[in-house]
């Protein structure tokens, strides 16, 4: 299923530890509906020729592209969301990770524009 002239579904909701662990990594179709992956306004992606995940997020972060959302998550790739048509792009960077101390998900939220040397 095509979601954009550039994604498809298979290529978004691709995963490795799906694969290897044997799950169905398709969203219900409630998600489906509103979900800015399957409207081709958001992916998440590795370039391995170019850099770390890190790297990558810093990258597109210093482009000048608009965005919504830039995610670096968890040290493993980046997530990259565009505002839908008719909506002001928040230019939110965030990384998500494990907290060391009790295993539980941390959030960590800056602004592109104030985006020193780190993400």
């Amino acid at each position: 299923m095509m979601l954009s002239t550039h994604f498809s579904l298979e290529e978004l909701v691709a995963s490795e530890v799906a694969t290897r662990r044997g799950l169905d990594n398709t969203p219900p179709n409630e998600v489906m509906q509103n979900y800015m992956h399957t409207l081709g306004l958001a992916a998440d992606i590795l370039c391995p020729a170019f850099g770390a995940p890190l790297e990558v997020c810093r990258a597109i972060a210093r482009s000048g592209i608009l965005i919504d959302q830039l995610i670096h998550e968890f040290g493993k790739w980046c997530h990259v969301g565009f505002a839908p048509d008719g909506q002001a792009a928040r230019n939110e960077l965030l990384t998500i990770a494990t907290g060391s101390s009790r295993g539980k998900t941390a959030w960590s939220k800056r602004r592109v524009l104030q985006m020193g040397s780190g993400l």
